[in-house]
């Protein structure tokens, strides 16, 4: 299931995105972690987009605890969101009350 291959631990950068493929190892687990290279911050946004509209579409077809484990899962993707430091890293995601005044 996706769910499982989210990132969980808050203490690290990547934290709620997702990995690429399910086999591919931890950032830093073989590599120095990289923004873009060993994981995607974007992934989880995307992920986290998905299950709104399945939420939003189908919440009655699920079981109850799926459906709790897409409520924890967007709102790990929505948190680890708010790790991204634009301009830092490698980082080009730019938060709006980083840009506020230009």
């Amino acid at each position: 299931m996706l769910i499982n291959y989210q990132f969980t631990d808050p203490t690290k950068l990547w934290f709620g995105t997702y990995k690429e493929i399910p086999d591919e190892p931890d950032p830093g687990a073989v590599f120095p972690p990289r923004l873009y290279g060993s994981y995607d911050a974007n992934i989880g946004l995307f992920v986290c987009t998905s299950w709104i509209i399945v939420m939003e579409e189908f919440t009655h077809l699920l079981q109850p605890d799926l459906v709790a484990l897409i409520q924890k899962s967007m709102y790990n993707a929505t948190v680890g969101d708010g790790y991204r430091v634009g301009g830092v890293d490698g980082d080009n995601r730019m938060h709006s009350s980083t840009i506020r005044g230009r």
